[in-house]
């Protein structure tokens, strides 16, 4: 049976989704859509208009494949997150796939998506409202290319920049690789990833990697797509802040963060932390962190300290990959005017 999720059920399945999993089985492993099967195939976001009575209405749904034909419908009022979406957490559905098709409901309504189409009807009297259609976002910094003064970090023509650097078949960077050099202080950093579709993994087994600035803050790369944000999902700051909502899109396809971050300010001799760091955040476009103050180092990162260190594209063993990533220095700021800036 088929059933929306009430206030009591919802917080189990989100500690199930969003638990520590290590040691347990992740199962398959997908890199290439043309192998992910009919789950990938009905997994993805929809939009559409459906006729409410007061109206009509925009509504996004985000179709979360768990494997098994086991799925998470998110539902959300005025469009897809980033995309009209009026609040950032969606009302979560749980449904399953017959063949190929998948069905589920809500109180008043009915969903049933079947060859690129979700088609919804009331379930008083099955009057079709509405037709919600298979939409693939791209990140619109989707391949930028380098500004002037920008040093490419990777291409796909070299790996001269990196440590411990291996490349896919299809010659992107595969997670683990660190740069040789540290990054500036301040600077702008594109970086483009791709997840492994991981129908059967939870939590931070589904595709966990990271963007380890300085090796200190950690911007978390991880399969979230139509989960409530967490301090520990996608676009988190890892173990410290929930990013502002979730911009995660479906596994297999090319997602994009653009960071800005100034390094905390110190005293001379080292030894006294004059300002903190502060960061923002777009992830696929939007932003998720707006000139976020960093007191601290996050999750496992190595603690804070006035000498610059590499960017680490952490391994947690799942198969993550990057391409198109390059970096811009910034001016520096001075210790007296970052903290002017600090005391706005």
């Amino acid at each position: 049976m088929v059933t929306t999720l009430n206030k009591s059920a919802w917080p189990v399945l989100l500690l199930a989704l969003s638990a520590s999993a290590a040691g347990a089985d992740k199962g398959p492993v997908y890199l290439h859509p043309e192998r992910a099967g009919i789950d990938y195939q009905l997994q993805g976001e929809y939009a559409g208009v459906v006729s409410a009575p007061a109206g009509q209405m925009r509504l996004g749904v985000q179709l979360v494949a768990l494997g098994r034909g086991e799925f998470l419908a998110a539902i959300y009022r005025g469009g897809l997150p980033g995309s009209g979406a009026v609040a950032k957490e969606p009302i979560s559905v749980s449904a399953r796939r017959t063949g190929r098709s998948v069905r589920f409901h809500t109180r008043y309504l009915d969903f049933f998506v079947i060859a690129g189409q979700m088609r919804i009807s009331l379930r008083r009297d099955g009057r079709l409202i509405g037709v919600l259609l298979r939409a693939v976002r791209t990140s619109p910094t989707l391949g930028m290319a380098p500004p002037p003064g920008a040093k490419v970090l990777f291409d796909g023509r070299g790996t001269e920049a990196w440590k411990n650097a291996r490349l896919s078949p299809e010659g992107w960077l595969m997670q683990g690789a660190e740069t040789r050099e540290p990054l500036p202080r301040d600077f702008l950093l594109h970086v483009e990833f791709r997840l492994p579709f991981m129908p059967l993994a939870r939590g931070q087994a589904r595709a966990n990697s990271g963007l380890y600035l300085h090796r200190r803050y950690e911007v978390q790369v991880l399969d979230s797509f139509g989960l409530k944000p967490q301090y520990n999902h996608c676009g988190a700051l890892y173990r410290y802040r929930a990013p502002l909502l979730n911009m995660c899109l479906p596994p297999l396809q090319w997602q994009t963060y653009d960071v800005r971050f100034h390094s905390p300010r110190w005293s001379p001799d080292g030894k006294r932390k004059l300002a903190p760091a502060r960061i923002t955040v777009r992830l696929n476009g939007v932003t998720i962190h707006r000139d976020l103050v960093l007191t601290r180092k996050t999750g496992a990162g190595r603690p804070e300290g006035p000498q610059p260190l590499p960017l680490w594209l952490q391994d947690h063993g799942d198969e993550v990959r990057f391409r198109n990533i390059w970096l811009l220095p910034l001016p520096a700021r001075t210790a007296r005017e970052t903290t002017r800036i600090h005391a706005r």
